[in-house]
């Protein structure tokens, strides 16, 4: 999911991806759209760097019943590929999801930013999940996300960014599944706690932040270094050794934020 707010044109404000309980694509197969496309519009080899102001509002969105207070836009995902992803990648995943690239956003700073790739027939939450496994799945693409507007109207105590969550708030599901990764002895699961500076850090001795200061600090390094707007709810904050790792209790957004006791962004493990 990518949350989307407006700074005069539309912008993608923030990126989120899935990374536990994501549901397997054999599972949302049937919900993919098969619309007859057998023409497609060419996929540049770099993201465009703007957003037409109509394409969001004439799009509409769709709710789901699971996911109260969230609105998605209809018919459109957001996807960024690999670096060295080549052209002839990035238009066969686009062509795989029926798909046509109507804009993109560089608002994070990165050299090849994301698409906006508007599809055919996505016309529920469940078929733009599917479209997006589908995406996500293609060689070459680093994420796809649908793009959710957050309602406006939460609860002042949920908006304060200084505020903590704790695993009550349902985290501690993932909680648990973070120590099991870094206690792994798995090679893969060593590489990429390495990787996100978790090398070496005790997994017994991850606990959840209950300072709302550094709460605080921690949500505004992510919101600055991850571009990823105020959210409408705390963050479970956990401390990790040398990182602080941050996630939404709610399960709407299921990306890990790491931030390192500095108070600097680090990464995002999607």
């Amino acid at each position: 999911m990518v949350a989307v707010g407006r700074r005069g044109l539309p912008f993608l404000a923030a990126v989120a991806a899935a990374f536990l309980a994501r549901p397997a694509l054999a599972q949302h197969a049937a919900l993919l759209p098969q619309p007859a496309c057998a023409s497609h519009g060419f996929v540049p080899p770099l993201a465009p760097d703007s957003v037409p102001e109509d394409v969001l509002d004439s799009l509409g969105t769709v709710t789901a019943a699971s996911r109260p207070g969230m609105r998605y836009i209809r018919n459109l995902l957001a996807a960024r590929f690999d670096s060295a992803a080549s052209q002839a990648q990035r238009q066969a995943a686009v062509d795989r999801v029926c798909g046509a690239v109507v804009g993109g956003d560089h608002s994070d700073g990165g050299v090849d930013g994301y698409y906006l790739v508007r599809l055919q027939n996505a016309e529920s939450v469940s078929a733009l999940d599917a479209a997006a496994d589908a995406l996500r799945h293609m060689p070459g693409v680093a994420s796809a996300q649908t793009l959710a507007l957050r309602q406006a109207a939460a609860p002042a105590a949920a908006r304060a960014r200084g505020a903590c969550a704790g695993a009550a708030d349902g985290g501690g599901l993932r909680i648990a599944a973070l120590k099991e990764m870094i206690a792994s002895r798995d090679a893969g699961d060593r590489a990429t706690t390495n990787g996100l500076g978790l090398g070496g850090v005790d997994s017994s001795a991850v606990h959840v932040v209950t300072d709302a200061a550094v709460c605080g600090r921690v949500a505004a390094a992510i919101e600055s270094g991850a571009h990823f707007a105020p959210a409408g709810y705390p963050f479970v904050v956990l401390r990790a050794g040398p990182r602080y790792v941050a996630f939404d209790p709610s399960g709407i957004n299921r990306s890990f934020f790491l931030v390192d006791t500095s108070f600097i962004f680090r990464t995002v493990l999607r």
